[in-house]
């Protein structure tokens, strides 16, 4: 890898596990947005202080991709979750990696109990051509975690198992 340049962006791939079971199936998403760290900071008197440690801020998490048929581990998951949607939670942990041109992880960020929030398909349309004609899913999560990591150890770990 040229350390000259920064990584390309649209070479990735995201690895969920489910209940803690790794899913090697649905790695390919067409977008991912919502990696990123932010913090509450807060002034008192002549101070800035960061917000209650007790107060936790929830990030989304959001990835998209086409609908296909077929076994899906994590659509079966999502299905099978649905008739407890407002009951219950499934939790997921994601390792979500850009690759190199040898597909090779790069960098990595890890995101540990994410928790689907909401999961929207498109809107159906007869008129639709070209890349819009493509049917997508866009499943958001609720994450408090997220480790990056740019050495992409969590990957390489991940492959001795």
């Amino acid at each position: 890898m040229d350390k000259g340049y920064p990584f390309i962006k649209y070479r990735y791939q995201v690895y969920l596990g489910v209940g803690g079971i790794p899913n090697p199936v649905d790695t390919a998403f067409s977008s991912v947005k919502g990696l990123g760290y932010q913090r509450q900071i807060t002034r008192v008197g002549n101070m800035n202080t960061l917000a209650d440690k007790q107060t936790v801020e929830l990030r989304t998490l959001e990835l998209k991709r086409g609908v296909f048929g077929g076994d899906s581990p994590l659509t079966q998951a999502q299905v099978m979750q649905l008739p407890f949607f407002h009951e219950r939670m499934l939790r997921y942990d994601m390792l979500i990696s850009l690759m190199d041109a040898q597909g090779s992880p790069t960098t990595s960020w890890i995101v540990d109990e994410a928790y689907l929030e909401s999961w929207d398909f498109d809107d159906l349309d007869a008129n639709a051509t070209g890349d819009s004609a493509v049917m997508m899913e866009t499943m958001k999560f609720k994450y408090t975690s997220l480790t990056y990591d740019p050495f992409a150890m969590a990957h390489k770990l991940l492959a001795l198992f």
